[in-house]
């Protein structure tokens, strides 16, 4: 039924599928792999979760030319890009994550700030690890430092639940989506052509360097995007009292004005803006507007 997707892709060429590439490695080989990586991200995912916490979201009420030529022109791109495949019947590779990845970032153009939102940009920061291409759109990133707020960089939950969902998604989705259609996405069913560690542990190689790359790809653009940011207000505040946080999954659908659980509020602190805060201390706080935070309203 869903043959148009993928009949134009062409499995005569290395690496884009095929028989040969389903049988690269055995199935009770396949089998073990999944089973293992499976247990281990998902176990991953739920420590992770645990540690979350989102903070007050942040709104933004200026609506910039910038941004909407930047939506505009970036929707106009990918609509082209999808146009293609659906005219090749090569849609079947819109489940690449880079192009999940693109559907992301244009909605975080075209929404608003909020918790569901904030807890998707986290996310997807630790997942550009892709294509550097991907990493040449930093204008979306930087235009909303001021209204979605990052991570701490000693928080490693977020990497490490991004890091899970990517592993579980290739593993859960690509792979059977892969086997059943023979074509090769995103390189679960056989390596690439350019695979540095081809052979039947090409599967484990890619989830251990592919770990390693997201960690530190993720902490340098999150302190990135810290260093860019130039509000004069310390932009995450969190409950000290961890145990007693709402589940992010819960503070989404929370009513924005109801009050934060325990009413004391601290800064999450990082030493590369520790020297900032003391100098806006000194010099610019007296002229800011006096927020009251434990009545949860936004900055």
């Amino acid at each position: 039924m869903l043959s148009w997707t993928y009949t134009g892709v062409n499995t005569s060429i290395e690496g884009a599928g095929g028989q040969s590439c389903i049988n690269y490695i055995t199935t009770k080989r396949r089998f073990f792999e999944s089973a293992c990586v499976c247990i281990t991200f998902l176990y991953t995912l739920y420590w992770s979760y645990l540690k979350f916490s989102v903070g007050n979201p942040r709104h933004s009420n200026e609506q910039t030319k910038l941004r909407q030529i930047l939506l505009v022109l970036h929707t106009f791109v990918f609509g082209i890009e999808i146009g293609f495949k659906l005219a090749t019947s090569t849609l079947i590779w819109i489940l690449n994550p880079c192009h999940i990845i693109t559907m992301l970032q244009i909605l975080f153009l075209a929404s608003s700030s909020s918790w569901l939102t904030t807890f998707i940009f986290r996310i997807h920061l630790h997942m550009m690890n892709g294509p550097l291409l991907a990493l040449t759109f930093p204008i979306l990133n930087t235009r909303f430092v001021s209204e979605f707020s990052v991570e701490p960089i000693d928080d490693f939950s977020w990497v490490i639940f991004s890091l899970s969902i990517q592993v579980l998604y290739h593993f859960l989705v690509l792979q059977p989506i892969a086997l059943m259609t023979g074509i090769n996405l995103n390189n679960i069913l056989c390596p690439a052509i350019s695979d540095p560690f081809p052979g039947p542990n090409y599967r484990l190689w890619a989830v251990f360097h592919q770990s390693v790359i997201i960690l530190v790809l993720g902490k340098i653009f999150t302190l990135f995007l810290l260093r860019l940011n130039t509000r004069k207000v310390p932009w995450l505040c969190l409950n000290p009292n961890k145990h007693n946080q709402k589940s992010v999954i819960e503070r989404v659908f929370e009513s924005s004005s109801s009050n934060i659980s325990g009413g004391k509020i601290t800064s999450s602190w990082y030493w590369p803006d520790l020297s900032r805060y003391h100098t806006y201390l000194e010099t610019d706080a007296k002229n800011d507007e006096v927020v009251s935070i434990s009545d949860n309203k936004d900055y």
